[in-house]
């Protein structure tokens, strides 16, 4: 062997292996050779990116038939499905920290909901893996804070009752807002509960929906979705009337979400 050409090929941004053509004399190397080496290596390069994006989209496919048991709105794995291929191309580290944000979040939703409660540090954890991953979509657009009181940890909550009402706050409330919007999520110790708010400076709820908020599921048209007639049915469920939730437009601008966790001393419910 005389002579070769020597290309790489990439997997998502990185190096993932070499095309080697041999040659008896470096004379046999023309043009065409090192255009077909070069087209060989995109082309190559090519299938395999895509060939992750088909891995992840046949990952969603399998979670789409979770997604009512999960209580995760298909619409947010879609986006961010969508967010890791565009990463995949331009910044290929940030692709794959999204990547396992998402799986985390996904291993999360799907073991919380084999149990009707669990600890709040739990529902926290899920809540902030979902803050990750939305505030590395939205970065320039909003902020989410939360405050939490001490010694909380181990009051039970129905599981995925916060993440639904921070992305409905985001999705709805803050749609319209490209800069400036935040949600604040704070839960506090009252005498003989916890009294939780979520809060948004989003444009607020229709008046004609308000009332109806939580009691009736509504149309996706109408700017709430499912979620929160979800969220509150459970609520009711294992906790009775006086912890659904209640909704109010804050004189401010935006929306207001609270309700009521009661426990006892031991963190039990009562």
């Amino acid at each position: 062997m005389g002579a070769a050409i020597i290309v790489p090929f990439n997997q998502s941004g990185r190096t993932a292996g070499l095309i080697k053509l041999y040659f008896r004399s470096p004379k046999q190397i023309r043009k065409v050779e090192e255009e077909f080496a070069q087209g060989f290596s995109k082309l190559i390069s090519s299938q395999l990116t895509i060939a992750v994006a088909e891995k992840l989209e046949a990952l969603m496919k399998d979670a789409e038939l979770r997604v009512l048991q999960a209580q995760i709105n298909p619409h947010f794995l879609f986006n961010t499905l969508n967010a890791i291929v565009t990463l995949i191309r331009i910044d290929p580290d940030h692709g794959r920290l999204l990547t396992v944000k998402l799986g985390q979040f996904m291993r999360m939703s799907l073991k919380m909901t084999q149990s009707p409660l669990i600890p709040l540090y739990q529902e926290m954890e899920h809540l902030n893996t979902y803050i990750s991953i939305i505030q590395t979509r939205f970065s320039d657009q909003l902020t989410v804070e939360c405050s939490l009181d001490s010694n909380l940890e181990t009051v039970q909550i129905p599981p995925s009752t916060l993440q639904p009402l921070v992305e409905n706050s985001i999705q709805h409330g803050l749609k319209q807002k490209l800069t400036g919007g935040w949600v604040r999520i704070q839960l506090k110790r009252a005498e003989h509960s916890v009294e939780i708010t979520v809060e948004d400076n989003g444009t607020g709820i229709p008046s004609e929906y308000l009332g109806k908020l939580g009691t009736v599921p509504m149309k996706e048209s109408s700017g709430t979705g499912l979620g929160v007639h979800n969220v509150n049915q459970r609520l009711i469920s294992l906790l009775g009337s006086e912890a659904s939730l209640t909704f109010v437009n804050r004189n401010e601008g935006g929306t207001k979400v609270a309700f009521a966790i009661p426990f006892d001393n031991g963190g039990n419910f009562k």
